[in-house]
């Protein structure tokens, strides 16, 4: 983690002193965006030239293809979301 990321995090870390609830509502709210952004990555990815498609597979992070991580993370927000009455 850079020192930038460091003191971002510090950062963040300060401002949520919040209640269990208020915390759950605001980590629903955060992973909700993510889940937003992804879905836009998928659709913009599918739009990629060839060559720009096959440099994103170089160091590739994940197990899956990207989109059935997105859809698993979606149905495991909306799992969650179930659970806190979100």
């Amino acid at each position: 983690m850079t020192t930038y990321h460091q003191n971002r995090h510090a950062e963040w870390v300060a401002q949520y002193d919040m209640t269990k609830e208020e915390k759950r509502t605001e980590w629903i709210a955060k992973a909700r965006d993510f889940m937003t952004a992804a879905m836009e990555l998928t659709i913009i990815w599918e739009h990629l030239d060839t060559e720009d498609n096959h440099s994103t597979s170089v160091n590739y992070p994940f197990n899956a293809s990207f989109d059935e991580e997105v859809y698993a993370f979606c149905a495991w927000l909306e799992g969650l979301e179930e659970k806190w009455g979100k």
